[in-house]
């Protein structure tokens, strides 16, 4: 799980990309963050942001899985990935994805049924409204899911935090 100084370290970036206006073609800069650290903010074809505390990628396009994410070990379901965290101090990973599944209970529901398959153990579920949510945890990794409508009727949106698993 992200510290409170690198979440903010984060989104400070991703504010930092707004505020300098960046637009895909723009190059790369980098930027002070208000605490001191170096940004360097990339431009193109996706927006990505690093710093010493780990990286962050964004494209409503596609974004590709973050380096070194375990994919064997915490299998996705299919749909494009939108956002991508490294968080480089705990070894954790965000992943935001929207698949073609309107449904996002049963958006979830499939991806328990993956993780499940390799050997993941649902821990606690919850649901609120059109928000759904569900903790599961295998030997190596503890993994939070959050389902949810997406940019339109035909889609959700899951949002995977990935984290090594603490004991």
């Amino acid at each position: 799980m992200l510290t409170l100084k690198q979440l903010k370290t984060v989104l400070v970036a991703l504010g930092l990309i707004g505020a300098l206006g960046l637009l895909p073609g723009c190059g790369s800069t980098t930027a002070t963050a208000p605490d001191g650290s170096k940004v360097k903010v990339d431009g193109g074809d996706k927006v990505s942001v690093e710093s010493e505390d780990g990286k962050v990628s964004v494209d409503l396009q596609g974004t590709e899985l973050p380096e070194g994410f375990p994919k064997q070990d915490v299998p996705l379901v299919e749909g494009k990935i939108i956002q991508a965290i490294t968080e480089s101090t705990s070894g954790s990973f965000h992943v935001t994805l929207t698949t073609s599944n309107g449904d996002p209970k049963a958006a979830l529901d499939q991806a328990v049924s993956k993780l499940k398959y390799v050997g993941f153990k649902s821990d606690s579920s919850v649901n609120i409204g059109i928000t759904a949510t569900e903790t599961m945890k295998s030997d190596k990794w503890d993994v939070i899911i959050v389902a949810t409508e997406g940019p339109d009727a035909k889609s959700s949106a899951l949002a995977y935090q990935v984290m090594p698993h603490q004991g």
